[in-house]
């Protein structure tokens, strides 16, 4: 071969067609342009007729497919990223968001992970420059016992529920200053990935529903005064089983639950009048709730009212944040079972009367 081959863009093709299209002919054409008539005729047969049809040429369209490739290929990155640590990338600090693009930074591009954590580039640079935060022996000595506690309680305790057990342990410091360790150190609760949804709560019934009398007014001063219920589920191995439980809003202690694999009236009964049997058969309470048809059968509401001496309460209907406090309890329970081996088979007949907060 005495000279390399010549590589003919789009442009030079388009400028040679409209040459012929003018009236030219394909010689002289050929022959202005330096090129050989019978390549000029194959571009006139493919890529004439493809332009005339409206149509892209083949070079067009392999170079949308190169594009598209590479579109596919940085948005596979950037949902593996999400999916990595859904958490930090919705609420973490700029600190956390910077250790994690730094762990990560062999797995994929710095700079695309910062555009999906919402951080500048220059800012990580920066962030990499500048020295690590010096710490007391006291504040090594609170951060080790933070990552133990951590580790046994499956990444679950939050900033309220460590500075109580830091306090359990005789370890005082200020909540503030625990929580700012806590984040420079990446301790931090983990969610768990979304489960199927099972409804619990059926509003749709023809049962009497009772007045939101409680309305949002979760601060008590003495025990007995306001009970709130709720039913949530826990997903076995062999299926779903249903938790009832009853809170003393007082003291925000859990003081009657039970387990079945029904979600039955039977199952809220159950539930109440264990609480009502710890509570030493307390009468005169506000008993709040949902609207489901649990709580505002007949069997339910004759048990609350002949035995208890109760005033029912019901939250608004598809409002979970006019019974709030034992809302967060089940999502915390719920988050505990499924980190924990909580899950192996049903425990239908499994019930209690008292379970409080910080043990679950």
């Amino acid at each position: 071969m005495k000279h390399p081959p010549r590589i003919y863009d789009e442009a030079f093709k388009r400028r040679a067609l409209e040459m012929v299209a003018a009236g030219r002919t394909l010689a002289s054409v050929a022959r202005e342009l330096g090129i050989d008539v019978k390549r000029l005729s194959y571009w006139k047969r493919t890529l004439g007729a493809a332009a005339a049809a409206g149509q892209k040429t083949p070079d067009e369209l392999a170079a949308e497919v190169r594009a598209l490739r590479k579109r596919a290929e940085r948005a596979e990155m950037e949902l593996a990223i999400l999916k990595s640590d859904v958490d930090l990338c919705r609420s973490a600090g700029k600190g956390l968001k910077y250790m994690f693009i730094n762990n990560h930074r062999h797995c994929w591009p710095v700079r695309l992970q910062c555009h999906v954590l919402q951080v500048s580039a220059s800012g990580y640079y920066a962030w990499l420059k500048r020295p690590e935060p010096q710490l007391s022996d006291d504040e090594r000595k609170l951060v080790r016992a933070m990552r133990e506690i951590d580790e046994k309680s499956n990444h679950t305790f939050g900033s309220r529920r460590m500075y109580k057990e830091l306090r359990r342990g005789n370890l005082v410091a200020g909540r503030h200053k625990m929580r700012r360790l806590m984040r420079e150190d990446g301790i931090r609760v983990k969610r768990t990935p979304r489960r199927a949804l099972v409804q619990t709560t059926d509003s749709q019934h023809q049962h009497p529903v009772a007045d939101n009398r409680l309305n949002r007014n979760f601060t008590v001063t003495k025990p007995n005064t306001v009970w709130a219920a709720d039913i949530t589920y826990v997903q076995t191995n062999a299926g779903y089983v249903y938790l009832a439980v009853v809170m003393d809003l007082f003291s925000r202690r859990i003081i009657g639950w039970h387990l079945s694999e029904t979600i039955t009236q039977q199952l809220t009964i159950t539930a109440l009048w264990k609480a009502w049997k710890n509570r030493s058969y307390a009468t005169g309470m506000l008993i709040h709730s949902d609207r489901g048809s649990q709580y505002a059968a007949a069997g339910y509401r004759q048990f609350l009212t002949d035995y208890c001496k109760a005033t029912q309460s019901m939250s608004r209907k598809g409002n979970c944040w006019d019974n709030a406090p034992v809302e967060s309890f089940c999502h915390a329970q719920d988050r505990r079972i499924q980190r924990h081996q909580l899950r192996r088979s049903r425990a239908p007949e499994a019930s209690g009367s008292t379970l409080h907060r910080e043990h679950l």
